[in-house]
């Protein structure tokens, strides 16, 4: 009897244990959003708890509280896991589920037992959920303890996590830390203002061409515009007092060959000698800088001498005589 109450007993205390134990639901990401649901359990030693996956990728992570002692006088980043906070004691992991089905009864589910009385805050681990969309938890919070204050904490918090990481080499203060998203976002701001500068430089050399070449088009046009005028345009005013001062050179008739005196004497009836005496006086107004006057060869009919001046006039008088006798 002895021996089986030895083996017994144990059994029953199991048993009765096991019935005792409750079982807590909690479903991430369901309905497709970024929350765990319920947000805050609250669940007795031995109790366990079920994380139950909905699509589509959601993890769960132990996580440690913002205003936790443990960061000093810097509030803890909701989205880091507990042991990176909390060197040497270990937390828990998921791992990702990518869950396709939205069904309770075929969703992958994480479970874990509560062994004390302790605050456990989690998060989720996938891309943008704990930041910066606030997907954090908590079971059995501490009094004093916000879910809100957690929640904004997550939302504003500059980085997350995954099991297995290492602080960023920035630095080592768990609130202290900044995030490879704000370096990244410097830097692009960085090649932004590089590239705003490279472009107003390109801007400005393609104005300096476009003015240059401009220029150059005026200056031809204007040198063109100057060589089609008229050259007597041009002129100068004491270019064109020279050309109005210019007299002609004077011309000197060539000695003529000597001719026969008939050729020298014509009858009277015509008088070239006064024609041709006055078309030379003509002449010789008509250029009155001449410095002398046109010299006619000797002999010439136009220039003759004072005898056969004399000579013409008396056959004039003969020949006026001779008219009136014939009246």
């Amino acid at each position: 009897m002895a021996p089986f109450c030895g083996w017994l007993l144990p059994l029953l205390l199991t048993v009765a244990l096991a019935d005792a134990a409750e079982i807590h639901t909690i479903r991430v990401g369901f309905a497709g959003s970024y929350v765990f649901d319920p947000i805050i359990t609250i669940a007795d030693v031995g109790d366990l708890v079920v994380f139950k996956f909905f699509p589509t990728n959601h993890s769960v992570v132990r996580g440690e509280y913002t205003g936790s002692e443990a960061c000093g006088s810097s509030q803890c980043n909701p989205c880091v896991p507990y042991e990176l906070i909390h060197p040497g004691q270990t937390g828990f992991h998921s791992q990702n589920f990518l869950t396709q089905t939205a069904s309770s009864g075929d969703a992958p589910s994480f479970n874990i037992t509560i062994g004390d009385n302790f605050p456990i805050w989690f998060y989720c681990s996938a891309l943008d959920s704990c930041h910066p969309n606030g997907m954090v938890g908590v079971i059995n919070p501490a009094e004093g303890q916000s879910i809100d204050t957690q929640k904004s904490a997550a939302i504003s918090a500059e980085y997350q996590l995954l099991p297995g990481q290492s602080w960023p080499a920035e630095g080592t203060s768990p609130g202290s830390q900044p995030s490879s998203t704000s370096s990244v976002s410097k830097n692009l701001e960085s090649q932004k203002v590089s590239g705003s500068a490279i472009a107003g430089i390109v801007i400005g050399i393609l104005l300096a061409i476009v003015l240059t070449v401009a220029m150059v088009f005026v200056i031809r046009r204007a040198k063109q515009g100057n060589a089609q005028k008229d050259p007597e345009d041009s002129m100068s005013l004491t270019e064109r007092d020279d050309e109005e001062q210019t007299v002609p050179v004077a011309m000197e008739f060539e000695p003529a060959t000597p001719r026969i005196q008939s050729d020298l004497v014509r009858p009277l009836s015509s008088t070239p000698s006064l024609q041709q005496n006055k078309s030379v006086q003509r002449i010789f107004y008509k250029y009155p800088f001449i410095e002398k006057p046109l010299v006619a060869p000797t002999g010439h009919p136009a220039f003759r001498s004072e005898a056969s001046r004399d000579t013409a006039n008396e056959l004039r008088g003969e020949e006026a005589f001779i008219a009136r006798a014939s009246r």
